[in-house]
């Protein structure tokens, strides 16, 4: 099964777990990757859901296979994420979303790409929401999306060097995307599929102004304007904007001045 394919950390921060899935997932990585260590990091505060799935883990694996950090202490997705990152041994490794199921055979067609200039590979993904199966076409879109890609460490060193506990929420894909393309790195898209379960989904750590709040001041301080990070950060300032009435201009005014160059052009534009 993992003849000629490189063993790879695979990390998976971990907040909502539904136990429908769970395991039959993290069965599919095993599956379908040569694991070289499972690194976990779990941040709900609920003290039964920790102790449920700490004791599935030692059940399940044997001494050095997994890793489970308690991420309880930090804020957000992004701090748990650049210390999972940190821990990474192997040169490539796999990011997965605890939702996420590996199809077969997914891995042999992104292995294909691991190598050039390659930073991130991203996986197309189907969408089960526990009855039906639905398809959205991420492919083509210019903007990356999470739920399992394969990543190169150098690409999104600087990531794991200067992100802090504060903006990353429902925008670390973009986020590492243009940490990866800034480096001289290329973000690739393919076609090798994972099914996305959508049961957690719709379930946020965050309050939705907070989110989105969260979103705009991320992409601001960690990206550079670009068509995907600028739309990204107007998308979420229109929400905080519109439903909740904050400030555009006083909140322009608060950034940098080439993102207000960026937005300003982009909002003549439209």
């Amino acid at each position: 099964m993992f003849t000629n394919m490189p063993k790879i950390d695979v990390i998976c921060p971990m907040y909502h777990v539904d136990w429908n899935f769970l395991t039959s997932n993290i069965t599919s990585w095993f599956n379908e990757l040569d694991v070289n260590r499972l690194i976990i990091s779990f941040s709900n505060p609920d003290q039964a859901i920790f102790d449920n799935v700490y004791r599935y883990l030692i059940q399940r694996f044997t001494d050095g296979e997994v890793h489970l950090f308690d991420h309880r202490h930090h804020k957000t997705l992004g701090k748990c994420l650049v210390e999972l990152m940190d821990h990474v041994e192997t040169d490539w490794f796999a990011y997965v979303h605890s939702d996420v199921e590996l199809t077969p055979f997914c891995f042999n067609i992104m292995q294909n790409l691991m190598n050039g200039k390659t930073g991130i590979i991203e996986s197309e993904r189907l969408h089960y929401d526990g009855v039906k199966y639905t398809y959205d076409p991420y492919y083509f879109s210019a903007r990356a999306y999470s739920g399992f890609q394969i990543i190169r460490k150098e690409a999104i060193q600087k990531g794991i060097d200067i992100i802090e506990d504060d903006y990353l929420y429902r925008n670390e894909d973009m986020i590492f995307q243009n940490i990866c393309e800034q480096a001289g790195f290329e973000y690739v898209k393919t076609l090798a599929m994972h099914i996305h379960q959508l049961t957690t989904t719709k379930k946020w750590t965050f309050e939705r102004f907070d989110t989105y709040d969260m979103q705009w001041r991320g992409l601001v301080k960690y990206t550079t304007p670009t068509d995907v990070t600028v739309q990204a950060c107007l998308d979420a300032l229109r929400v905080c904007v519109n439903e909740f009435g904050a400030d555009m201009n006083d909140t322009v005014d608060s950034m940098p001045s080439n993102w207000q160059l960026a937005l300003i052009t982009k909002l003549l534009q439209t």
